[in-house]
């Protein structure tokens, strides 16, 4: 019965300490999640305004560009309004996986017992 007994509070242990120790990569993860989104927006924010110059550049040089023109002016369009979707939807992203890190240090916060005025007896 001491076994069992013994067997049930190191379990109990262990599982435990890997809930907290999930808790903490979880957070951890969604911090990695917002630097990744916000990475993939800061690349998109470059991406967005080289074909938004070279869009400028046909409409003041279209005859530069021969019979190709208009399908290179719609090639761009759709370049900057994909990149403009990418950022958009990468700073959703991001700010959801801040406020989910967020809420995370909030319980972690709240869970965390303040045990300063405990009266500890020793026997």
């Amino acid at each position: 019965m001491k076994v069992i007994n013994l067997l049930v509070l190191v379990v109990g242990y262990v599982l435990s300490a890997s809930a907290f120790a999930e808790t903490d990569l979880t957070n951890a993860s969604h911090e990695t999640l917002v630097t990744y989104h916000e990475n993939i927006v800061k690349e998109a924010e470059l991406k967005l305004a080289e074909h938004k110059q070279n869009l400028e550049d046909y409409e003041v040089h279209s005859y530069y560009y021969g019979r190709q023109g208009q399908d290179f002016q719609s090639h761009e369009t759709a370049n900057i309004e994909y990149y403009e979707e990418v950022i958009t939807e990468n700073l959703k992203a991001a700010e959801l996986h801040r406020k989910m890190a967020g809420e995370q240090n909030d319980s972690i916060k709240s869970a965390n017992v303040d045990n300063s005025n405990v009266t500890r007896t020793v026997h």
